[in-house]
């Protein structure tokens, strides 16, 4: 069995990856490191994107069938984004301030690529991936929007509301 967990120490950069098999963890690699810092680690299929908001800059990794990670890609997508969701096989990337959304995927290269960007209101408090939708929740007044990202890469948007306010977490759970 491939690995299926990753463990990530920001203050230096370790990485680790290993699998749990009934109640046992067993880690396979401890060799290599990503930089130290990152805000955000995502797993994208069989990849793992580790992010800094203060400057933007992304290193990705992706796992081996023999369960090391190998570093693919180095890059920026810009600074404080506030979130970074999976979506099927693509990333959101959110900033709460001005709303700006970026689309991204990894292409057949293994790299990550900029499919789509707009905006979206602000403030969205709660980002998450329900299947192949995704839900933006703002906690002070319950507001949501629910939305995909479509085969273009695109995020559309197709129904927004109201809900109660001031959940402190959401998580998808089918």
């Amino acid at each position: 069995m491939g690995p299926n967990v990753t463990f990530y120490r920001s203050t230096d950069g370790a990485l680790s990856v290993g699998h749990i098999n009934g109640s046992v963890l067993l880690v396979e690699d401890q060799s290599g490191g990503a930089a130290p810092d990152r805000t955000h680690v995502v797993r994208i299929g069989s990849d793992v994107l580790f992010y800094r908001s203060d400057d933007g800059t992304f290193f990705l990794a992706h796992i081996d069938s023999s369960g090391h990670l190998i570093g693919s890609q180095s890059g920026s997508t810009g600074p404080n984004w506030t979130h970074i969701v999976t979506i099927g096989s693509n990333v959101l990337f959110y900033r709460s301030d001005n709303g700006n959304v970026l689309v991204a995927h990894i292409d057949s290269s293994g790299h990550l690529a900029e499919t789509h960007t707009k905006r979206v209101a602000p403030n969205w408090t709660h980002i998450v991936a329900v299947g192949s939708n995704v839900l933006l929740y703002r906690s002070d007044d319950g507001t949501f929007l629910v939305g995909h990202i479509d085969t273009s890469g695109h995020l559309v948007e197709r129904h927004s509301s109201g809900a109660a306010p001031n959940w402190t977490h959401i998580v998808a759970v089918g």
